[in-house]
């Protein structure tokens, strides 16, 4: 049902850190889910968009999980990458459909432009919040949505499990609006505000146990992906999810040019670096104390 609807399958992958005893980590590999766990998924999405319909049937002050629709500005920015592409057979422009993204994400499924058109597309969509005020859920493509399932963990859960055990104890309307009217602008504003920093602190200390991991793995050779070029290098991603910089010091002398973060092109050599190209890699640096990697070229034989 969610893929008959259009709802976006965007892909990322995600690193499952192994720490040993003594705290430094042992080992990274991309983190596999199984067929249980995306089950179980779509059971809870199921939980939220029932729990979200039953606070508005009962026009209860409610927190809803919602997601904007993307802004024109983003939507013109992933409309020129994938006119870059080639894949500019849908208009990218305000009132794009999920079911029209979704296209674009199934037509390069498998290809060495997967990852690029993923990780923009994810850039290009506004982020889900927490709100008092009902506005759907454009990813999901869903009119009514909520976070309902994890109130051991998640502190709007916790908060729409305590109206909703409210209501049920026959509550008048009244009562409830005086309870919760407030509340749940409040709650929607901290929740959302608490969520952007606990995910930016999860990636900053992701980012310090990959590098902790590379520093033991100086000067050795690993194979690689382009997956995003700029002006002054490129950054690789290992297969084990590890990232880093091959900057342009590091690579054959020239003059360099970016296209549309797309390629990086040595004027001097015409040598041309493409994202999803293959590319083996040396680790001269790591530095766990700001989370970044950087490469040089693979010696060659």
């Amino acid at each position: 049902r969610r893929s008959q609807r259009g709802s976006l399958d965007l892909e990322s992958t995600e690193a499952k850190i192994q720490i040993g005893e003594d705290g430094r980590v042992q080992d990274i590999v991309p983190r596999q889910s199984g067929v249980s766990e995306g089950m179980i998924e779509e059971f809870m999405l199921v939980a939220n968009e029932a729990a979200a319909s039953f606070g508005l049937a009962r026009e209860l002050p409610f927190l809803f999980r919602i997601h904007e629709d993307p802004s024109a500005e983003k939507l013109e920015a992933l409309a020129e990458l994938l006119k870059v592409l080639g894949l500019d057979t849908v208009q990218i422009k305000p009132g794009v459909q999920p079911s029209e993204l979704q296209a674009v994400l199934k037509a390069v499924k498998g290809t060495d432009m997967q990852m690029l058109v993923n990780s923009q597309l994810l850039r290009s969509m506004a982020k889900a919040r927490y709100s008092e005020v009902n506005k759907g859920h454009f990813g999901l493509v869903l009119q009514k949505y909520s976070h309902f399932t994890s109130p051991i963990r998640r502190y709007p859960d916790l908060a729409i499990h305590r109206i909703m055990s409210e209501s049920l104890k026959g509550t008048a309307a009244q009562e409830m609006q005086r309870r919760f009217g407030r509340f749940v602008q409040d709650a929607a504003v901290h929740s959302s505000t608490a969520e952007q920093r606990a995910m930016s602190v999860e990636r900053s200390c992701e980012d310090c146990y990959k590098a902790e991991y590379m520093n033991a793995h100086i000067g050795e050779e690993f194979q690689g992906t382009v997956v995003s070029a700029v002006e002054f290098g490129l950054f690789i991603a290992l297969p084990d999810t590890c990232e880093g910089l091959l900057h342009t010091d590091n690579m054959p002398d020239g003059e360099y040019v970016c296209d549309d973060m797309v390629s990086l092109k040595n004027l001097t050599n015409g040598m041309e670096y493409r994202v999803g190209d293959p590319i083996r890699v040396k680790v001269i640096n790591a530095n766990v104390n700001s989370g970044k990697i950087d490469f040089a070229l693979a010696d060659e034989d």
